[in-house]
């Protein structure tokens, strides 16, 4: 198929006057002066982006504890991140600086295509990543199940797939827009299709993240007012002639090294390998003769057990634990393995149901808040863009502010790295180790 007579055949159905490529494709007037500012600004957007999306790149290879199932959506959003700043954004720059487009509709096409696929790629990870945090807490054996070692390839190619699919059709529409001095598909021209794709992926698909995030948060709180009572439960029991009952947490916690802590010890705890409650301990020997009484008291709160989520693999495994491997601890279901059964003729050591709540649901709080940081700043950097797309559709508001909405979310791609780094103690770890690596390369030569 020859695109560059389709779209001169596309272009003759409107007047000539209209299109961008008639007779030169050169930024607005009206941001002429403004262009040098957004040429800096493309140039920093760039050199921040790409350092801190390769950095985690070479992260994921050179630290082990890092690849995991959940990290391996991360890792896809890097991949667009990538993208976009090591690629697209040097050739907006570009732009801005000749105060134009001198590589002909063909490359233009392409650049726009490749901006949206990018964009619409960051879209769907990040549903992927709040539908999966959601998934762990909700129903941890659904997770398992889903995201598992052999479909992780699937929701890794989805992404790009969906981006292409929903995009692409719109090849022979892709122009140089002077308004905001880059290459987008004709406003005009795609109608009602990108209307309908634009409300679909800014609105559907970030109203679905959203929701995922409102119902993990509910959850938590409830996990965290059940967890509440029980304790206070426990604390009326122990003042009732039960000393032993509060230290019988603390005590059925394994510290990092796997042995018992003490009782009292209210230091944070490495996150227990199953997140199952420990078994109930065996009833006192009765008197002969005696009926075992049954003591109505505080129960365990119901959503801090094996379906609560809190002690996940995705949970350990981003937050700097000792673990190195997924199946170094059995997920929900996997109980009767290591740590869930008996081995060598002896019951192996559980953790207690307070263990897997202060430890597990620290954790989990660490890696969701730094996920929900994540779409916050898509939705921040992106806003203004689609507002004003939504609210100046006959073009009346000045074309300077749509160049600095269009700008703004420039900053999206480049943030991300810094969130990991900030809120991640493993993803800071690992970036000191491949700095590290780096710098001593550097003084060998």
């Amino acid at each position: 198929m020859d695109f560059d007579s389709n779209f001169t055949n596309i272009s003759t159905l409107f007047d000539p006057s209209e299109d961008p490529f008639f007779p030169n494709a050169t930024c607005h007037p009206d941001v002429h002066a403004y262009r040098y500012f957004g040429a800096s600004l493309g140039i920093l957007v760039t050199l921040v982006g790409t350092v801190g999306n390769v950095l985690t790149l070479l992260s994921f290879a050179a630290e082990p504890r890092l690849r995991t199932r959940f990290n391996a959506l991360i890792l896809n959003l890097t991949a667009s991140d990538l993208l976009y700043c090591a690629f697209l954004q040097p050739v907006t720059s570009t732009t801005f600086i000749r105060n134009g487009w001198r590589s002909g509709p063909g490359a233009c096409r392409l650049t726009g295509l490749l901006i949206f696929v990018a964009n619409a790629v960051s879209i769907f990870n990040l549903i992927l990543i709040a539908g999966s945090r959601y998934a762990l807490i909700a129903n941890p054996r659904a997770y398992d199940r889903i995201f598992q070692q052999r479909t992780m390839p699937f929701f890794v190619v989805l992404p790009w797939a969906l981006g292409l699919a929903l995009f692409g059709p719109l090849w022979p529409i892709y122009v140089f827009l002077p308004t905001v001095c880059t290459c987008s598909f004709h406003r005009q021209r795609g109608k009602p299709y990108t209307t309908v794709l634009m409300f679909f992926m800014f609105v559907v698909g970030l109203g679905c993240i959203g929701v995922f995030y409102y119902l993990i948060d509910r959850r938590v709180k409830a996990a965290s007012r059940a967890l509440e009572l029980h304790r206070r439960g426990r604390g009326e029991a122990a003042g009732k002639g039960r000393p032993q009952a509060s230290a019988e947490l603390s005590s059925s916690c394994p510290g990092p090294d796997g042995r018992q802590g003490e009782a009292g010890d209210d230091r944070p705890q490495a996150p227990p390998g199953t997140g199952v409650p420990a078994p109930a301990p065996p009833p006192s020997p009765q008197p002969p003769g005696r009926k075992a009484r049954t003591k109505s008291g505080p129960q365990a709160p119901p959503s801090l057990g094996p379906d609560s989520g809190y002690a996940d693999e995705a949970s350990r495994a981003t937050e700097g634990t000792s673990v190195g491997d997924e199946e170094s601890f059995p997920g929900p279901g996997r109980e009767a393995e290591a740590g869930g059964g008996k081995k060598g003729g002896k019951e192996a050591a559980r953790p207690g149901p307070g263990c897997a709540a202060r430890g597990g649901s620290t954790e989990f709080h660490k890696v969701t808040r730094m996920c929900f940081a994540m779409f916050l700043v898509y939705i921040i950097c992106y806003m203004p863009f689609c507002i004003l797309h939504v609210l100046d559709s006959k073009k009346r508001f000045p074309v300077l502010l749509h160049m600095v909405a269009g700008n703004f979310s420039w900053l999206n791609s480049s943030i991300n790295p810094i969130l990991y780094a900030v809120m991640n103690r493993q993803f800071r770890e690992a970036y000191q180790k491949v700095l590290l690596k780096a710098f001593g390369l550097c003084r060998r030569h």
